[in-house]
């Protein structure tokens, strides 16, 4: 576990030095946010709303309308029944397609990765050592609004539906709804 941490620290070290030295061509830009995550499903029977954030690189050549995008995120989730929570720890990539409006530019986004939870879970992730990492797929949509022409903000609600022993449909799948309000460098 020390040392996915270790790897996942790293990989955030490399994804702000990499934005910063990319910043002035704008090819590579570098978002933050955070928010909150509704469960869904079965799962929104024993889980709390919970609070999340994550960081992105976004790579998008100037004048295109499609970017790569590669993040990680960090979720909490209450569990209704104890005080206890669960965190799920997470990294993926994908693609994001922008609509050219102007000042506010809505978009669409899909990815794909792995989610790793820590402490309880209440959504069945985990085999019953809990040292397994699950696949993930998501799809969203969202806005940016363009701040000054070095920094802009968005706005993204993305469904989540991490991978379990029962399929991507199982009744215990953990499904979840994170809105994100954030900043792009």
């Amino acid at each position: 576990m020390n040392a996915w941490l270790s790897r996942t620290a790293l990989a955030a070290a490399l994804l702000v030095t990499v934005s910063s030295a990319a910043h002035a061509g704008r090819l590579v830009r570098f978002g933050i946010g955070g928010g909150f995550a509704v469960p869904t499903g079965t799962g929104s029977d024993s889980i709390q709303t919970g609070v999340q954030g994550r960081a992105y690189l976004l790579l998008q050549p100037p004048g295109w309308p499609v970017a790569i995008r590669t993040g990680i995120s960090l979720q909490r989730f209450g569990i209704k029944s104890s005080s206890e929570s669960a965190t799920m720890l997470g990294g993926n990539i994908g693609a994001r397609l922008s609509l050219p409006t102007g000042r506010i530019r809505p978009y669409v986004t899909a990815s794909v990765g792995a989610f790793k939870v820590n402490g309880l879970d209440p959504f069945h992730v985990n085999t019953p050592d809990g040292k397994e990492t699950k696949l993930e797929v998501d799809g969203g949509v969202g806005a940016e609004v363009r701040f000054t022409d070095e920094v802009n903000g968005f706005i993204e609600a993305k469904f989540y539906n991490v991978f379990t022993e029962k399929g991507w449909q199982g009744e215990n799948s953990a499904k979840f709804i994170p809105v994100t309000f954030g900043v792009l460098f």
